[in-house]
């Protein structure tokens, strides 16, 4: 049996560190309600977009086509305002959606409590006194 040799390779990393960094809180409860409206407005705006597709096709058809068969035009233009329908009931959840979750957002951001460390705390008003700290090179 051949032996198999391993090269090891190296990898360069390149770091670049962050002059300051702000960290939230969040409750399960509001990941799970960003869970939920994440997937929600994703869904809906691809059923939106896809009754919207199908809605222009039948019409550019409808508009363009002679169809000579009763059965078949009102086949194609029941499936063309089915389409429309979708994507105007599929666009609204969207919307919606869209504010619920940047309202989820805009709850947790508003929550601003005093910075630094357990009894040397400093009020969001003296932050903005404070001079810039300078960065060590390390």
């Amino acid at each position: 049996m051949p032996k198999v040799r391993h090269r090891r390779e190296e990898i360069i990393v390149e770091r670049h560190a962050l002059d300051s960094l702000v960290i939230f809180d969040v409750s399960e409860h509001e990941l799970d309600e960003l869970e939920r409206e994440t997937g929600s407005i994703s869904d809906d705006l691809t059923f939106g977009v896809a009754g919207l597709s199908v809605g222009l096709s039948l019409l550019v058809v409808l508009l363009t086509v002679d169809i000579q068969s009763d059965r078949i035009y009102y086949s194609f233009l029941l499936v063309d305002v089915v389409g429309f329908l979708v994507a105007l009931y599929c666009g609204i959840r969207w919307f919606r959606g869209r504010k619920k979750f940047k309202g989820v957002v805009q709850r947790i951001k508003a929550r601003v409590g005093p910075l630094g460390e357990e009894g040397k705390e400093i009020d969001s008003e003296q932050l903005e006194t404070l001079p810039p700290a300078e960065v060590a090179n390390q």
